[in-house]
């Protein structure tokens, strides 16, 4: 598209230069020496200019009539599940910095309700919570939502490699161990989504 700008404003200068040399010189030459003949070069030189004239305002014209491509508007959605309060507010400060839409939940069956509701992108998901675990949690929105359920994270203090092994097995796509970094987070959250993207498409293509 720009290519073809540049092609079309360099004919018309091209054009304009043509009419000048071939029109409105000899045009200026015998109009100086009194001559009535200079109708001709006359012609030639607004001829010139319309045809670039016109070729601009067809480009002009044709850049406006191409619809634009609108950006989604739409935010990612995250909830965040978890019984500690200055964690939620960290998670909900951090990534709402970065454009994410946060919503909390303070414990495992109020967060379950919560993304079967609001059906985010992503939830984070604390392991040792009142009521429901984090375990439970992800293995229950997984069975209930099936492929509509968003990409798990589990982001707990619990470091020990058989936590690890018993939260991928229960469907979560991440584990973060805390105290965490906000930054990689947000990494291990567009990582995983765009993980989850690829997929998506693989299985569309199946």
């Amino acid at each position: 598209m720009q290519q073809r700008r540049i092609l079309v404003f360099l004919l018309a200068l091209v054009l304009i230069i043509l009419g000048s040399v071939f029109g409105l010189l000899p045009f200026l030459h015998l109009l100086s020496q009194n001559e009535t003949d200079c109708i001709v070069p006359l012609a030639v030189t607004a001829a010139g200019y319309a045809m670039a004239i016109f070729l601009i305002a067809y480009e002009v014209k044709s850049q406006a009539s191409v619809p634009t491509k609108r950006k989604s508007r739409r935010k990612t959605r995250v909830v965040a599940i978890d019984d500690e309060e200055d964690i939620l507010r960290l998670i909900r400060i951090k990534l709402s910095k970065e454009g994410f839409r946060v919503i909390t939940a303070k414990d495992g069956v109020e967060g379950i309700e919560t993304v079967l509701d609001k059906h985010p992108d992503v939830m984070l998901v604390d392991i040792m919570m009142p009521q429901k675990d984090g375990y439970e949690v992800v293995s229950e929105v997984k069975k209930k939502m099936g492929e509509n359920a968003p990409v798990a994270i589990m982001l707990t203090s619990k470091s020990e490699e058989e936590d690890m092994m018993e939260g991928l097995a229960s469907g979560a796509d991440d584990y973060i161990t805390k105290p965490f970094s906000p930054t990689e987070l947000i990494e291990r959250i567009n990582v995983a989504l765009l993980k989850g993207q690829k997929s998506s498409e693989n299985k569309a293509k199946k």
